[in-house]
């Protein structure tokens, strides 16, 4: 049988773990990661999640950079960093070079001097900076536009659909009681997005502004000169020792309490239809109904042939699975005839339908007239069935396109953790915006259910072939462009512990449903014992999945799967972004999961929960055994912990995933 190697177990090969350096400048500790500054904070509070420079190309690709001519110095309370960083793909050919210092003081300075080597098209050049969400969300801040003039503003709460601060050079809000965090930015015109609106976790400061043309074409050699500097400022003018002084000792070792003031529902969850067009073996079916899935989603594109045979597979395949349909229609324009034709072969497959997801062919979010159209045809169907609306990808298209609420109508959208970067920090970083996405959702419409669909780690399948007019059948090329859409991590712990934080999201924040990653395949929960080689292998990786694998994050959905119709509660962790857990109860049953999200092992305390029972690990040493033969790693007698008052402290390796019963009575 394949197997994997450490770093592929651990979070799908050593291309995804970062290489990282701490750094102090004064009070602030951060990170310095591949030419960037990452977590910079001030104890346990963050006050700048992340600065980077970007060059985005005109279809707003990121092109990645190269560092060259690195040199570090770190100190006990400064530091220095120079670097050049080319950023060289199809006709982009950038150079910035970078001094990054930070001071005893406290200020942090990023100054990035950019040159073009040759012509090219681009949609961004330039310093970002990231704010977190936990600190800023629904905080004061005080604005200093181009004008010099200082306003005070807010960090929106809920989502704002467009930019909360335009056309800025300083923006500043509370770190630590009467100090401030300003950041000035210099060399070009600034202004910040609420990336809540794709998933992620922070407001984003950037430039240029977003109304100039674009893409805008710069010439070789045109040269840029931009820095943004983090300054800590106090109204009477203390020292920084003081400041220093008054923040809390760091926690050596983090401790995790459940929150059981307000418990939500454990929503049903289902997998998308898989995209490689294959059937399913009889072991698979067995394992996917051991997850008790509430449905399967299917696609339908109807103004694109195929989508009678997509029927009968879909029909098939949800049958097989003793579940119903959850049926994503993309309508076209004047699509009354297409409906009726679509209805009429739905009705002759004896395919059932759980809900009808209605999207627009060539608008962001859905039209009423579609809306309207597919409930006349659709609903004589099935009247159990229930209608979503809303945007065939990213919250956003929802969020700036906000129907009128209907009653019974649900609201639609996908969510995916990689629309702007693709590291391990930013996706842990995105379950945070998962949670506003549903947050904001039940507060503008507060009588329509959420409903995430479908939530994947890069794009789905669906999302890309959207973007693009083939009349594509299956086996195509054009058909087979899901292996772009493969990422490595699906197959590895910090997939399952990405996993499990998204769960608890969905329950936590009240999803109605979710619907994750597809059935079996490279996108799959598992392998698939009837699937050829070639499809289980991409040239995004450099190693084999076998037929006979589920992944780690199988066991998160089974987990889970004991407790839908249960209750969640929420996991209260002193260190958030690393160290996550959730608590599930159902009948005389409860359980805590944790997950560790980060590539260095540590401990964990537990707090506040009576009488562990015990504990299941799932890490490196015996995750390649929980993929080959995962009854028998779910059978096995659960492992003794033990504790005493102070609660429970418990070892984890880099991205392990626990499971910890607990002791009825």
């Amino acid at each position: 049988m394949a197997s994997l190697s450490i770093p592929a177990l651990r979070c799908g090969g050593p291309a995804n773990l970062p290489r990282s350096q701490v750094l102090r400048s004064g009070p602030f500790t951060l990170l310095f990661e591949q030419g960037e500054l990452r977590r910079i904070r001030l104890g346990d509070r963050e006050v700048i999640r992340r600065i980077y420079l970007t060059v985005r190309g005109p279809d707003w690709s990121t092109i990645p950079g190269e560092i060259s001519q690195l040199q570090v110095d770190a100190q006990a309370d400064h530091f220095s960093a120079v670097f050049l960083m080319t950023c060289k793909q199809g006709e982009v050919d950038f150079t910035w070079t970078v001094a990054m210092t930070g001071g005893p003081e406290g200020n942090i300075r990023v100054e990035a001097k950019g040159k073009a080597g040759a012509a090219f098209a681009t949609n961004r050049v330039g310093i970002c900076v990231l704010h977190p969400l936990h600190e800023c969300a629904g905080m004061p801040a005080l604005v200093r536009g181009m004008d010099d003039e200082a306003r005070e503003g807010r960090f929106p709460d809920l989502i704002n659909p467009n930019q909360p601060f335009l056309a800025f050079k300083e923006v500043a809000h509370v770190v630590e009681k009467e100090w401030l965090g300003l950041v000035r930015f210099e060399g070009e015109t600034f202004e910040m997005e609420d990336q809540r609106n794709w998933s992620d976790g922070s407001f984003k400061t950037y430039c240029p502004p977003q109304d100039e043309p674009k893409p805008r074409r710069i010439e070789a050699g045109w040269e840029t000169l931009q820095s943004a500097t983090l300054m800590l400022l106090n109204p009477e003018s203390k020292p920084v020792e003081d400041l220093m002084a008054a923040l809390p000792p760091s926690v050596s070792v983090p401790v995790l309490v459940p929150d059981t003031d307000l418990g939500k529902p454990v929503p049903g969850f289902g997998f998308g239809m898989a995209s490689h067009g294959q059937g399913l073996d009889p072991l698979d079916v067995a394992r996917l109904k051991s997850l008790s899935p509430f449905h399967m989603r299917a696609d339908f594109r109807l103004a694109q042939p195929g989508w009678r045979e997509d029927i009968l597979r879909a029909a098939a395949q949800a049958g097989e699975l003793s579940v119903p349909i959850e049926a994503a229609l993309v309508v076209p324009e004047n699509g009354e005839a297409v409906l009726a034709e679509f209805a009429e072969a739905w009705e002759a497959s004896g395919a059932e339908a759980v809900r009808w997801l209605v999207f627009s062919e060539n608008r962001d979010a859905t039209t009423d007239a579609a809306m309207h159209a597919a409930r006349t045809h659709l609903a004589p169907l099935d009247p159990l069935a229930a209608f979503a609306r809303g945007s065939k990808g990213d919250f956003v298209f929802l969020n700036r396109n906000r129907p009128a609420p209907q009653p019974g109508i649900s609201l639609a959208y996908g969510l995916c953790p990689q629309v702007h970067l693709s590291d391990n920090r930013t996706l842990v970083e995105s379950l945070e915006g998962q949670a506003w996405t549903l947050r904001t959702v039940a507060s503008v419409w507060p009588r329509s259910n959420a409903i995430a669909t479908p939530i994947t780690l890069k794009r789905s399948p669906f999302s890309i072939a959207l973007k693009e007019r083939p009349q594509a059948a299956p086996g195509s090329p054009a058909a087979s462009k899901w292996r772009t859409q493969v990422d490595t991590r699906q197959f590895s712990l910090f997939g399952a512990g990405w996993t499990m934080g998204s769960l608890k999201r969905m329950a936590l924040e009240g999803a109605n449903s979710a619907t994750y990653y597809e059935t079996t395949g490279l996108l799959g929960v598992l392998a698939g014992r009837s699937l050829p080689a070639d499809l289980l292998k991409s040239s995004g990786f450099d190693f084999s999945i076998d037929p006979g694998w589920v992944y780690p994050l199988f066991h998160v959905f089974a987990d889970f799967a004991e407790f839908v119709g249960g209750t969640a509660y929420g996991v209260k962790s002193d260190s958030r972004l690393r160290f996550d857990g959730v608590l599930l109860h159902a009948g005389n049953k409860a359980t805590v999961l944790v997950a560790n999200l980060e590539e260095t092992a540590g401990s964990v305390r537990l707090k506040e929960l009576g009488r562990i029972g015990g504990l299941r690990r799932l890490n490196e040493t015996n995750v390649m055994d929980a993929m080959e033969n995962p009854e028998a790693y779910r059978g096995k007698p659960f492992e003794a912990c033990a504790g005493d008052e102070e609660g429970w402290e418990i070892p984890m390796k880099p991205f392990e995933y626990l499971r910890i019963d607990l002791a009825a009575g």
